[in-house]
């Protein structure tokens, strides 16, 4: 009994911290090729790869964020560091990114930015959201058109398709106008807000007071939520040139063939968004349906530094969701090395013990994938290569005499000259 005890407590004392995961294969698999996929789609968009530190100040956050958000205000892992500085582990990668480019540019250069890497948020842990996940995400600096909105929704379209999941999710989309519209939809927003106060969670009462009135349509409570379903569009509030830009940005995607359906209760609770809006939305992952969402934020740049003027848009996709769609839909199947070598010399053999690591190293200098299983007995080497390779080439010492090698394939097997492994291999890689 003691042992049992003993046993449980030391698998408790190591067990991942509440909300965070190990990954393992396949899974692991699965997760490197989402993240390949939409790398590979990136640079195709001539985007170029940035990596920001995990660490950061926690004033970033509080500034692009805001002190009033649930992010800052519930979800950061923070810490005071030896200086007496607070520093944050990131909870998003935009406004580390934006920090990035104001550093080494100023804000003058044109960049077609991606990123990927693990985010921190102490949240609630749920299926598909975890303290720790991994985010990959694309930062447009430069432009203000609306073909620049329309060129990273593309992008973003095409990752999905990729991973053959477009039948799977949808695009809604909506504009939050220019400074004027917002301003306008900001003030009747806020009388009807005070209107029914009453009916507002405790904490977005403190928020309207506090003049943080954008904060309240995010807010998760069931009772605000129902609250903001009815709140005065923002549609109503548009000037022409908002309404036109958005026009202009649906006509692109129509042009591109991009299905889409607005949603005028799509909105951004940060001040430093304007204009476009979008997610691709699921129905196959439970309450938390956006799987990629994202926006212009011409602002950010301006809240990080009054003296600059920096137009941006981007999206973010969380890699472990889209994931979970793909695995869903089970269109993933985890890769198989090619080869698996079976090593069949006894240790009697002592002269010939580098043959199955020499028949890997030429298959690897042809770009032929090939496994080994060291230490392992035959017949457990036998029963690893019917699953872990596409087909199984067996060393042994008659072999070896006779100058053959002997393949395995879906149940057929064949002898070959060793002079002739490496080109019937490349034919079977080939096809």
């Amino acid at each position: 009994p003691e042992v049992s005890i003993g046993s449980m407590l030391l698998r408790r004392l190591h067990q991942a911290a509440r909300g965070m995961q190990d990954i393992l294969p396949p899974r692991s698999l699965l997760q490197a090729f989402v993240e390949q996929t939409a790398t590979r789609i990136a640079q195709l968009h001539g985007f170029l790869p940035i990596c920001t530190p995990v660490l950061e100040k926690l004033q970033l956050y509080q500034h692009s964020l805001g002190q009033e958000s649930d992010v800052v205000s519930k979800e950061m892992f923070t810490f005071t560091d030896q200086d007496e500085s607070v520093m944050a582990l990131r909870p998003e990668g935009t406004a580390g990114v934006t920090r990035a480019v104001l550093n080494t540019s100023g804000g003058s250069a044109y960049q077609r930015l991606y990123y990927a890497g693990p985010m921190f948020r102490r949240e609630r842990p749920q299926r598909g959201r975890y303290r720790q996940f991994s985010q990959f995400g694309v930062e447009l600096f430069g432009p203000s058109q609306p073909q620049g909105d329309v060129e990273v929704i593309a992008m973003a379209h095409r990752v999905l398709a990729a991973l053959n999941l477009l039948p799977a999710v949808k695009l809604e989309i909506n504009t939050l106008g220019n400074t004027a519209s917002r301003t306008a939809h900001r003030t009747v927003l806020t009388e009807y807000l005070q209107a029914h106060r009453q009916s507002l969670s405790e904490e977005s009462q403190l928020r309207l007071e506090r003049g943080a009135v954008l904060r309240v349509l995010d807010s998760k409570h069931p009772a605000d939520q129902t609250v903001v379903r009815a709140a005065p569009p923002l549609a109503a509030c548009l000037d022409s040139e908002s309404s036109e830009r958005f026009a202009a940005v649906l006509q692109c995607l129509q042009d591109l063939k991009i299905n889409f359906a607005t949603n005028n209760h799509l909105v951004r609770g940060l001040d430093y968004y304007s204009h476009t809006v979008w997610e691709f939305t699921t129905e196959h992952l439970g309450a938390q349906s956006a799987v990629l969402a994202g926006g212009r934020y011409d602002g950010l740049a301006t809240i990080l530094n009054p003296k600059i003027k920096m137009p941006a848009v981007g999206w973010a996709a969380g890699i472990e969701r889209l994931a979970l769609l793909v695995e869903e839909r089970r269109t993933f199947s985890p890769p198989k090395p090619l080869v698996f070598v079976v090593d069949g010399l006894s240790a009697g053999h002592k002269d010939k013990a580098s043959a199955a690591l020499l028949l890997q190293k030429e298959l690897h200098d042809a770009g032929v994938s090939a496994v080994l299983r060291v230490g392992a007995k035959l017949g457990q080497q036998v029963h690893a290569a019917s699953t872990e390779a596409e087909c199984s080439v067996f060393i042994k010492p008659d072999l070896l005499e006779r100058g053959v090698v002997l393949v395995e394939r879906q149940g057929t097997s064949q002898e070959l000259l060793r002079g002739e492994l490496l080109a019937f291999l490349l034919a079977m890689k080939k096809n």
